[in-house]
C-alpha cells in the first residue's frame, strides 16, 4: 500500500484534484492531507473523497506521528481524522 503526504496548495493542479485522481487509480493508497489553514468543511470534503486524514500544518509534532502510526501503520482512517479536528 502506498502512503502519501499531499498538500492542498500543488502548483498547477490543486491538492484536492490530485486526491480524487490518486483515489481512483489507486483506491488502496494512504493519503494525509495537510494545508495551512484548518478548515473543518474542506477537512470533511477532503475525507469524504478518500483522504485517510487531514492535518493543518501548524499542528504539533506529536498529533503528526500519530496521525501517521495510526493511518500508515494501523490502517485506520477518517475516524481518527475526526477526533483530532475536534481536538485542534
Amino acid at each position: 500500500t502506498a502512503n502519501v503526504f499531499l498538500d492542498i496548495a500543488i502548483p498547477g493542479i490543486n491538492g484536492i484534484d490530485t486526491l480524487k485522481l490518486l483515489t481512483e487509480r489507486y483506491p488502496e493508497i494512504k493519503v494525509i492531507m495537510l494545508s495551512f489553514h484548518f478548515d473543518v468543511s474542506l477537512a470533511e470534503y477532503c475525507l469524504n473523497r478518500g483522504a485517510s486524514a487531514y492535518l493543518p500544518k501548524s499542528v504539533d509534532f506529536e498529533a503528526v506521528v500519530l496521525t501517521i502510526d495510526n493511518v500508515f501503520r494501523k490502517g485506520n482512517s477518517v475516524e481518527l481524522s475526526k477526533n483530532l479536528a475536534n481536538k485542534l
